[in-house]
């Protein structure tokens, strides 16, 4: 596998290597762990499916871009970017709560749209954003993520608006059906907004 070191460049403070080859990207992994006064990191379109962040050095960074890459569930010590405000790692194949957000309190701007977050994954993201997020901000959770659980009803989702905040999630059914979402065991009948918002008492199975 390839590695893309950059160390012992702590006068950097912005780093833009968007499309860096030709053919395809660099791949392999990227490690900016001796950036110690890093602001912004552009890496989209590289093929990268690891990234490695230092618990010290790279607290300074604010502006983090890396999508269009073939991250999957390797972007090591990602919590520890405590200054973040903007972050796109959209068009990726994260999922299973890859991205911790909890610790990151500064955030206004994040796109995790085109993964391939579940709805557990979608929910632990609304959950994390609502505890810890500062009023105002955007969110993209489209494309080919699932839904939370309830849709747009998702408490966390609602209470993040009520903050001024911006959540795009996909529209449509939500068609899982969960015990945890409030339908019965044995699929009789449930107060559930399922259909673009329509609130009400669906009959599950019941040919209505």
């Amino acid at each position: 596998m390839k590695t893309l070191s950059l160390t012992n460049l702590d006068r950097i403070s912005e780093l833009d290597f968007n499309r860096a080859s030709s053919t395809g990207g660099v791949g392999g992994s990227l490690s900016v762990i001796k950036f110690k006064n890093l602001e912004v990191l552009k890496a989209q379109h590289n093929n990268i499916t690891r990234v490695l962040f230092s618990t010290e050095n790279n607290v300074t960074i604010k502006e983090l871009d890396l999508s269009n890459n073939l991250l999957r569930e390797n972007i090591v010590n990602f919590e520890s970017l405590t200054n973040l405000e903007t972050v796109d790692l959209s068009n990726n194949l994260l999922r299973d709560n890859t991205v911790n957000f909890e610790s990151l309190t500064n955030l206004q701007t994040i796109d995790l749209s085109n993964n391939s977050l579940s709805v557990a994954d979608v929910n632990s993201v609304l959950n994390a954003l609502d505890a810890t997020a500062i009023n105002s901000g955007t969110i993209h959770l489209d494309g080919n993520n699932a839904l939370p659980i309830l849709g747009k009803y998702n408490t966390a989702l609602q209470s993040l608006e009520n903050k001024n905040w911006t959540v795009n999630i996909n529209g449509g059914i939500n068609t899982s059906f969960d015990v945890s979402e409030g339908y019965t065991d044995g699929g009789h009948t449930a107060n559930h907004p399922d259909w673009e918002g329509a609130v009400g008492t669906w009959l599950i199975n019941s040919g209505k």
